[in-house]
């Protein structure tokens, strides 16, 4: 049967001096998955996220990413190679309209086969085109055309991840990593912010989510692993991770 993984981390660790952020952590995230990664603050669940996307290099192990190596690439020929990412922190450009930055997604973040697409054309005029038509794409598959002439700065905060979210998919990437996307969200954007990222999995996007809110988290995601202390402590459906005695012991204690 062939390998349906889309992402594999086999036996990584991240050492910063004498600290030990990761510890032979492994997992696999396999095409149309809607794969969870959560633990206790300070678990080392950034930190694998970082080694993911290129951001650190691991001290030992290897990543896998649609059956190539990707450990120790640059974030750019990662994110080329079609894995995309948002950030905790906002990396929206506030000073553009919603559809200026999902242009700016699409161009500064385009994976190989959109950038092909797009750069392969033979007019400055078709390029942009090409973005624009692109752009347009993604704010009707978000529901943003009444905000799309709008300046970031404006919109709520809610929306705001959405539009990261925006950036994120423009290149239309193989496998979508969300960073605490509902990180100060209430609960009305919560439900507004996971609908669109489930709707994106729905429609054959994997998703890889990192995130806080364990009530998202069990019931949206088909798959989850727990990190504690930078070690992978359980693996399994959300049914299995909220009876596992470790996980529990993980979060409330003794």
């Amino acid at each position: 049967m062939a390998d349906q993984s889309i992402l594999r981390v086999e036996n990584v660790s991240k050492h910063f001096g004498g600290l030990v952020a990761l510890s032979g952590v492994g997992f696999h995230i396999e095409k149309g998955d809607f794969f969870g990664l959560i633990g206790p603050n300070g678990a080392g669940k950034s930190v694998m996220v970082n080694v993911v996307s290129g951001l650190y290099r691991p001290s030992q192990g290897r990543v896998e990413f649609d059956g190539r190596q990707i450990t120790g690439l640059r974030p750019d020929r990662i994110i080329r190679e079609g894995l995309s990412r948002t950030f905790q922190h906002s990396t929206l450009f506030f000073d553009l309209s919603v559809r200026e930055n999902i242009m700016m997604g699409v161009r500064t973040m385009a994976s190989v086969g959109l950038a092909e697409a797009i750069l392969g054309t033979s007019s400055a005029r078709e390029k942009d085109q090409a973005i624009e038509e692109r752009a347009q794409e993604v704010i009707d598959l978000l529901g943003l055309e009444q905000q799309a002439g709008e300046l970031a700065a404006n919109l709520p905060y809610g929306l705001q991840k959405v539009v990261a979210i925006g950036m994120a998919i423009a290149p239309k990437p193989k496998l979508l990593i969300l960073d605490e996307p509902l990180t100060g969200l209430v609960a009305a954007e919560v439900d507004q912010v996971m609908g669109h990222i489930a709707s994106l999995n729905r429609q054959g996007m994997t998703i890889f989510i990192i995130e806080h809110n364990m009530r998202a988290v069990m019931n949206f995601c088909s798959r989850i692993v727990v990190l504690s202390f930078g070690n992978k402590i359980a693996e399994g459906a959300p049914g299995e991770i909220q009876r596992d005695r470790e996980v529990i012991k993980s979060y409330l204690g003794e």
